[in-house]
This record gives C-alpha cells, structure tokens and sequence, in this order.
C-alpha cells in the first residue's frame, strides 16, 4: 500500500511539473545596438533597442519606402514616452506589431502604424532630425523587418 501511494504521489508530481512547461514562451528579447550591421526583427516578437549614454532627444524611423514616422522630439506631440523619461533611457522595448508614430502627410500630422511591409528600415536617433546625418550627433540602426506567415 505504502508503495501504491508514493508511486502516485510521485506521478502526480511529475505531471504537475510537466503542466507547468506546456505552452510557455520564451520571452528573451535580443538587445539590438546602434551597429553598422543589418539586424533582423519579426513582426510578432518585441525587440529591445540598446540606447548610449547622454543619447541624443530626437527619434524617427524611415521605412523601406522612405516614409517617416516620428517618435520623440520638441516638436512630437504625441511621443514614444515623456521627454525627461526618454533622455535617461537605457533602452526602448519596441513591439513592431503594434508600433504607431506620428507622419506627416501633406502638411498634416497623423498617427500612423510604422512597421506595415517588410523590408529594412532605419531607426535614427538624433540631437537634430531635420538636418543631415553628417551635420548633427546621429545614430543609425538598420533593421529588417521579416514577416513570417
């Protein structure tokens, strides 16, 4: 009798730590830095964005048809995040899926989602987005969007 009972005893805890694995994500996002290389994103996984320090206040993407979408700058209304937050972020966890920014189209500013096709897309942080890259401190990160059916 003793042995019936430690023997269920024993299979009903294998079971209970069996149930507790079924269905569980891994959910380890891969830092991306601003790099020279080219790195891959899927549309349904988040990424974490590695920001330097005292990193520059501007942030926009360009997509691969060269349309812009603003995240945070002084003249964003609607930004990624409060701008004090923002300038002492380490990083940014950014979920593709669901990403919106500010565009502009013809003169107006609309909210529009960012990541829509796939293909590389740059992410640029910057002291000055209305200037060229060589005449203000800017970070480029390219990303490729992979969209997995």
């Amino acid at each position: 009798m003793l042995k019936v009972t430690i023997s269920n005893l024993a299979l009903f805890y294998c079971l209970i730590l069996l149930s507790g694995c079924e269905n569980q994500s891994v959910s380890t996002l891969e830092p991306i830095k601003f790099d020279d290389s080219i790195s891959s994103i899927e549309l349904t996984k988040p990424f974490t964005l590695t920001l330097a320090d005292n990193h520059p206040t501007e942030l926009a993407i360009a997509s691969p048809d060269n349309q812009w979408f603003y995240l945070q700058g002084k003249d964003i209304k609607k930004t990624y995040m409060q701008a004090d937050e923002f300038k002492h972020a380490k990083s940014l966890t950014i979920d593709p899926k669901s990403l919106k920014a500010i565009q502009w189209v013809e003169g107006k500013s609309i909210v529009s989602p960012v990541f829509t096709a796939p293909g590389i897309y740059e992410i640029y942080l910057s002291d000055n987005l209305e200037t060229e890259p060589d005449n203000a401190l800017t970070f480029i990160k390219k990303v490729k969007l992979v969209i997995k059916l």
